[in-house]
């Protein structure tokens, strides 16, 4: 549902242009050390948080990625 509601509030993208962007923004975000300031977020949810970067940035064929 949040991917659906993000990809909806970027509809006037067409879908190369918005895989491409969200791909980076996601790559962006996992290359960060940590996604959360505090430890009681980090110790919550970072191992979901980026378990969910890496499904969807699969979901979008890595596009956006150093490799892509």
């Amino acid at each position: 549902a949040y991917v659906a509601g993000v990809r909806e509030e970027y509809a006037h993208l067409d879908e190369e242009t918005f895989r491409r962007g969200r791909a980076q923004v996601l790559a962006s975000l996992a290359e960060r050390p940590t996604l959360f300031r505090t430890d009681h977020a980090r110790d919550r949810w970072e191992a979901a948080a980026r378990a969910n970067l890496a499904a969807e940035l699969a979901a979008l064929g890595g596009v956006g990625s150093a490799a892509g």
